[in-house]
């Protein structure tokens, strides 16, 4: 829901006992060929957050691919251990 808003196309995937999230597009940190990178940074840090408030220590934030590391689009593994 809140991908639609912001303009970013995203994906959410079961892998496991781990949740993968891929995020194929996103306006926030992409205009054009450029890619602002403290704003990638920003979003990523602020999703931690978000995990963190939900989760507490119960999950586990593993970054598989990142667009400013040159790959074509962000992913992230998301495990979540049971108390």
């Amino acid at each position: 829901m809140i991908d639609s808003k912001i303009h970013r196309e995203s994906e959410w995937k079961l892998e496991g006992n781990s949740l993968l999230y891929r995020i194929k597009k996103c306006d926030i940190v992409r205009e054009g060929d450029n890619i602002d990178a403290y704003m990638c940074r920003a979003a990523r840090e602020a999703f931690k957050g978000a995990l963190n408030y939900v989760f507490g220590n119960r999950a586990e934030l593993e970054i598989k691919r990142l667009v400013t590391r040159g790959d074509n689009y962000c992913e992230v593994s998301i495990r979540y251990h049971k108390e």
